[in-house]
């Protein structure tokens, strides 16, 4: 009987954890989406980001083979293929951490969204920054490639 009760309240416990692991990964190409071979990207800065999120975006962008920079919109340089832009949301929970990153390609003219991308992971899924970067990347990249 002991051994039953204990057997219950472990797989109790675990439902409780394995709740609170949520991911969702999404990534969508916009109709008429049209994005050069070997696009030279800008990660736009957001105002305030203490985090140098658009850093971190730029750096991955590189790491996979393309050439990128991020900074203000002033500093964008004018042979810009692709501009990105992002929201990135962070959530305390006995750390801070990112919760959420949006990102999205634009034309860097008419700033029209081309392919939208999204990771959510709470707290128990957690990755770094880059890592999430990395993510939503490859899943913004193959859904254009699928298209």
């Amino acid at each position: 009987m002991k051994k039953r009760i204990v057997l219950f309240f472990i797989l109790l416990a675990f439902g409780f954890v394995s709740g609170c692991s949520i991911v969702e990964q999404r990534a969508a190409k916009l109709p008429g989406a049209e994005i050069k071979e070997k696009p030279k990207f800008f990660v736009l800065s957001l105002e305030g980001d203490k985090r140098n999120i658009a850093l971190v975006i730029s750096d991955e962008l590189e790491a996979m083979g393309y050439e990128s920079d991020s900074g203000l919109k002033s500093w964008m340089p004018p042979d810009t293929d692709v501009l990105v832009t992002f929201e990135d949301r962070w959530f305390w929970d006995m750390a801070n951490y990112m919760i959420r990153l949006n990102m999205e390609f634009r034309d860097p003219v008419t700033e029209y969204p081309l392919v939208v991308g999204e990771s959510l992971r709470t707290s128990l899924a957690r990755k770094s920054p880059p890592e999430m970067a990395r993510e939503v990347l490859t899943g913004m990249f193959a859904e254009y490639e699928k298209n």
